[in-house]
């Protein structure tokens, strides 16, 4: 119960939104082609 409380804390939104997780998957390359937009907007 204890390691569950915690990860609750620590993810609040783990518990009652199992699809967060997959969005933190996709913000990851979302956030990389951002990068690759700034750097072609700089050239």
């Amino acid at each position: 119960k204890m390691h569950k409380e915690r990860l609750l804390m620590m993810y609040p939104d783990y518990r009652y939104t199992p699809r967060k997780p997959s969005e933190k998957r996709h913000r990851k390359p979302s956030s990389q082609s951002k990068k690759a937009s700034l750097a072609a907007s700089m050239r």
